[in-house]
C-alpha cells in the first residue's frame, strides 16, 4: 500500500463550530485548539511508532483513536481518516500495512500543521 500524497486540507466548517462555542473569544479558542493540536500531535506520532515498533496493537488503537478525534477537531478530515484506518488495524489487532499508514500520516500532519499556520496568520 502506497501512502497517500499530503494534502493538508482543512474543513474550515470545524474551525467555524470552535468559534462558535465562544462569542467572544472564539478566534482566541481557535489559536487554542490548533497550537495545542500542534504541539501534541508529533507526541502522538511517535506513541504510534513506538507501539509499531512493539507490536502492541491496544496502544495502536489508543493512540490513533486520540488523534483521530483531535484531528477532526480542527478540520483535518484526511489525517483523520487515516488515523481511523490506524485504529482499524488495532482493533483487527494487526499491524499489517500500518508502517506506510504512518508514514502518510506524518506526512499528513507536516501539510496540515503549514495549513493550520497560515489559517493562524491569516486569520489573526
Amino acid at each position: 500500500m502506497a501512502a497517500p500524497v499530503a494534502s493538508g486540507a482543512i474543513n474550515r466548517h470545524a474551525l467555524d463550530a470552535i468559534r462558535a462555542l465562544n462569542a467572544d473569544k472564539g478566534e482566541a479558542l481557535v489559536q487554542r485548539v490548533i497550537n495545542a493540536f500542534v504541539a501534541d500531535t508529533p507526541a502522538h506520532l511517535q506513541t504510534l511508532r513506538t507501539a509499531l515498533t512493539e507490536g502492541d496493537t491496544a496502544a495502536v488503537r489508543r493512540a490513533a483513536h486520540s488523534l483521530k478525534s483531535s484531528s477532526a477537531n480542527v478540520g483535518a478530515d484526511t489525517l483523520a481518516q487515516l488515523c481511523k484506518d490506524m485504529e482499524q488495524l488495532g482493533r483487527n489487532d494487526t499491524t499489517s500495512g500500518a508502517a506506510p499508514l504512518l508514514t502518510g500520516m506524518e506526512r499528513e500532519f507536516h501539510a496540515v500543521r503549514k495549513s493550520l499556520g497560515a489559517i493562524l496568520v491569516k486569520e489573526m
